[in-house]
């Protein structure tokens, strides 16, 4: 998941932050807004688009 700075300037000259986070699936390559991706029983996060989902590696 990554996080993105979207900076607005309306026309009155002031400026204000929106932070928007999205996943992004190494297997399909989507990203979608990170309010819309399910997660599983354990937590983690399941591609919306090809059902992806990372998990712990044995890496001993």
């Amino acid at each position: 998941m990554r996080l993105i700075t979207i900076w607005v300037v309306p026309v009155s000259g002031t400026m204000s932050i929106e932070n928007a986070s999205t996943f992004d699936c190494p297997e399909c390559d989507v990203i979608a807004p990170s309010a819309s991706v399910p997660y599983d029983a354990l937590g983690y996060a399941v591609c919306p688009s090809c059902a992806y989902s990372a998990t712990p590696t044995d890496d001993r």
